[in-house]
């Protein structure tokens, strides 16, 4: 799943470009901002070999990061809007405060019964790139710092933070349908409230 920045999407393009060859057979869904507004070039070279692989496009239903509607009132509405059923791909896509929900709900449209969480520790909001391995890319396309708030978890924003979407689709989930969302590692935030895939 891949999504530009609004603006200064210079270093994104330039990894697409350096990484190409490892992405030749990946089949592409494109989302975020940049689409929903028209910001995206697709005629940029850079962009080129996306572009011939037919890429996917996916409509989101953003709930607002500000928003603090109870959490199974939204649930009920998107479930009535027809975005919620299990097993059926919906015109739209709800996305819970950020991509994380976005994921979950997609999984839940597409019939998974079991969707398994990697690397979505939510302990700080740093970005892979910040890891020590990573900082020579970094460098070398110029990715921005990290934002200096915690954006998964930050109440300050609203008390329904990505963990709090998390509880309650699972719990939604599990009743419906007997899906459930699982965490591939202890070392996250969802844990123990969410558990780990055993299989």
């Amino acid at each position: 799943m891949f999504q530009l920045p609004v603006n200064d999407q210079e270093p994104m393009l330039n990894i697409m470009k350096d990484r190409k060859e490892d992405y030749k057979d990946v089949p592409f869904i494109i989302r975020g901002s940049a689409l929903a507004k028209g910001n995206i070039d697709f005629d940029d070279e850079r962009l080129q070999y996306i572009k011939d692989k037919k890429p996917y496009f996916l409509n989101e239903y953003p709930l607002h990061s500000r928003c603090s509607i109870d959490i199974s009132l939204l649930i009920d509405y998107m479930h009535a809007l027809g975005f919620l059923e299990h097993g059926t791909v919906a015109k739209f896509v709800p996305k819970w405060r950020g991509t994380l929900g976005l994921l979950v709900s997609m999984g839940y449209q597409m019939g998974y019964k079991n969707i398994v969480l990697c690397g979505m520790d939510m302990q700080d909001n740093h970005h892979f790139w910040d890891h020590p391995d990573y900082l020579e890319k970094s460098r070398k396309f110029n990715l921005p710092a990290s934002a200096p708030i915690t954006a998964m978890t930050d109440k300050d924003r609203s008390p329904n933070t990505v963990p709090e979407y998390m509880y309650a689709l699972n719990r939604w989930m599990k009743e419906q349908s007997g899906t459930e969302i699982f965490v591939a590692d202890p070392q996250t935030v969802l844990y123990p409230k969410i558990r780990v895939y055993e299989g």
